[in-house]
């Protein structure tokens, strides 16, 4: 790898190589088919749209109580209307993001001799020592998590992960995992 690795992208390497070797080989994964994403993204646009409309009623209830003893509406009511309409929005992109996801058809196995990648025009046999990866990561207060990897292949680039794919982040940590016991490391972490 050309460059060093700061602390929190260590972190993420170091918690995708613990997953990655717990993992037993064989493993599998595909990509999710359209009815899996669709399936997904709406019941968290369902979760969007059950908080908008608990601040809803909570901002109308609050309005009730406050003018039927005579007084103003709350100062608040302004933000509370705010985050009702956030969250609607944020429902309403949930509910379409994938509206036009079609599955690539991609499966990915990961055994001890490397990683085959099947698409329905071909079939890649990739030893881990010749795999070219990206570790993906995420970072919270304290620390940086292993999300999956961007693994290059000749049918492009695959953002393996559990959004994208059954089990993604699962086999992407084996591959992690395997890659660096053979001597190779990610080309970056993001």
């Amino acid at each position: 790898m050309g460059e060093v690795l700061d602390r929190w992208q260590q972190s993420a390497v170091d918690h995708g190589l613990r997953i990655g070797q717990g993992v037993t080989l064989p493993v599998s994964t595909r990509s999710v088919t359209r009815a899996e994403a669709l399936g997904r993204d709406r019941r968290i646009a369902f979760i969007f749209l059950t908080i908008g409309t608990l601040i809803v009623l909570g901002l109308l209830a609050a309005t009730v109580q406050n003018l039927s003893a005579g007084q103003s509406a709350p100062y608040a009511m302004p933000a509370y209307a705010l985050s009702a309409i956030v969250c609607a929005i944020g429902a309403l992109m949930m509910w379409n993001r994938r509206s036009s996801y079609i599955d690539p058809q991609i499966a990915v196995e990961v055994a001890e001799d490397g990683i085959t990648v099947r698409d329905p025009a071909r079939e890649e046999k990739i030893p881990f020592a010749e795999a070219a990866f990206d570790v993906r990561k995420y970072s919270v207060d304290g620390g940086a998590h292993f999300v999956g990897i961007v693994l290059a292949c000749r049918a492009g680039t695959l953002d393996m992960h559990d959004l994208l794919y059954r089990d993604g982040k699962q086999a992407a940590a084996a591959i992690l995992a395997r890659a660096d016991a053979a001597g190779r490391q990610p080309n970056g972490v993001y």
